[in-house]
């Protein structure tokens, strides 16, 4: 259920900084903790971002540190196709796992 959740989430996410922008206050994001899995499928959260008439700079993306560690290769892909996208990301949890700041530079996070 993770992908569903996920994309509900995503979705919540842009039509509530879409109704922030209508009612007048354009320089609200939220920031989604979502799952890897829903930003490395076939969709994207773009599409429902453009449903709900959201930019793509309202939306920050984290990914955990874990994910970083786990797969790097697979994080670095990621990262770059949401900042390609102008979503930008961030890094959660930095320090609970076994990364280090060396191994970080060379993912393009905001």
């Amino acid at each position: 259920m993770i992908l569903e959740v996920g994309d509900w989430i995503i979705k919540k996410a842009s039509l509530q900084v879409t109704k922030w922008g209508e009612e007048g206050y354009p320089e609200h994001y939220v920031t989604v903790n979502g799952s890897v899995k829903n930003f490395s499928m076939s969709h994207s959260s773009r599409g429902y971002m453009i449903s709900c008439k959201a930019t793509p700079d309202s939306l920050v993306v984290e990914i955990t540190e874990f994910v970083v560690v786990e797969n790097s290769k697979k994080a670095l892909q990621i990262v770059t196709r949401l900042n390609d996208l102008v979503i930008s990301t961030a890094l959660e949890d930095f320090g609970t796992g076994y990364s280090s700041l060396a191994n970080l530079t060379h993912l393009p996070f905001q």
